[in-house]
This record gives structure tokens, sequence and C-alpha cells, in this order.
């Protein structure tokens, strides 16, 4: 009978660890994807979804300190479509202005047209005071 148990008790926690793993292999810092087009970044756009108030700004200065801010965030690949409404997004384009990465609401993001959640949430608000 102990045997059983203890061999019970093994399959359970060998299902719950292999769980685990797969999901963290889903895990991905944002870092890495962003460095890889780090310099194509040309213009941070922010808008409010509740007003339709957008400021934007090709300060490079600015959207470096944006994309060093943002970079230790980890992201989960969401395979859903993004919600139809928000209260804020902030999205970084190229100067051809297509949209290499877009943040909606604190918790979703778009990068490189791929989706992800965020594990946290990124506060970007502070933004709307750096961009005349």
């Amino acid at each position: 009978m102990k045997k059983i148990l203890i061999i019970l008790i093994i399959l359970l926690l060998t299902s719950f660890l292999i769980s685990c793993t797969t999901e963290d292999e889903n895990i991905v810092k944002l870092s890495t994807i962003l460095k890889q087009d780090a310099k194509l970044y040309k213009k941070l756009s922010i808008m409010d979804g509740t007003t339709g108030d957008k400021k934007e700004t090709e300060d490079q200065e600015v959207i470096n300190r944006f994309i060093d801010d943002i970079e230790d965030y980890f992201l989960i690949e969401f395979k859903d479509d993004f919600l139809n409404g928000y209260k804020y997004s902030i999205c970084v384009s190229d100067k051809d202005n297509k949209v290499k990465l877009c943040i909606t609401d604190n918790e979703y993001v778009m990068v490189n047209g791929k989706n992800y959640t965020v594990v946290g949430s990124i506060d970007y608000e502070k933004y709307f005071s750096m961009i005349k």
C-alpha cells in the first residue's frame, strides 16, 4: 500500500514539474526582442483611448529611455486578438511609420506583429509629461 502511495505521489510531482517547465518556455524577456530592432525605432506615440488625445515625439533620447525602461519585463505569447477598446496605448514606429512595438493598458504588448501579455504591468503614463 505504501509503495502505491509513493508511486502515485512521484507521478503527480513529475507531471506538475513537467507542466511548469512547458509554461516557462513561453516566457520571453522583452529586451531579447527589442534589441534586435532598437536602432530602427524613430517615433514614440502615446494615445489616451478615452479622449483620443495623442502625443508623439521623434526625440531619440526619449525613445531610448522608454526602451531602456521596459526592456526588463517578461512577456507570455498571447494567441487571441487584443481588446476592442483601451485606456492608454503607447507605440514605437520605424522611419516608415510601421508600428514595431505597441503596449495597450499596461498589460498587452504587440511586438513585430506578435501578441503578448506582460508578466506584471508596465507603467508608461509618465511619458505623457516627457513628450511636448
